[in-house]
């Protein structure tokens, strides 16, 4: 959930850095505008997704399962006469 609505608000947040940066190049007639949003936008997308993939991360990777707790349940399941 956190992940969509970050997502979301970095897409409504870049389109109005790129209405601002056109706008401004429109009035001004000058590319400035227009390449300064572009380089705002692409800092944006990729701080969000640096952000996304480190939390992402601590999700697929995990941490194991300690060894005590992992002998306890093959123990377990040695025991259990469904298993064997």
């Amino acid at each position: 959930l956190n992940v969509v609505l970050l997502e979301d608000s970095a897409a409504i947040m870049g389109e109005f850095i790129a209405l601002g940066a056109i706008s401004l190049s429109s009035i001004t007639l000058s590319p400035l505008y227009d390449s300064v949003g572009s380089i705002l936008i692409g800092t944006l997308l990729g701080g969000v997704a640096s952000f996304i993939i480190k939390a992402n991360s601590q999700h697929l990777v995990g941490r194991s399962i300690p060894l005590e707790k992992k002998q306890q349940l093959v123990e377990m399941l040695r025991q259990d006469s469904v298993v064997k």
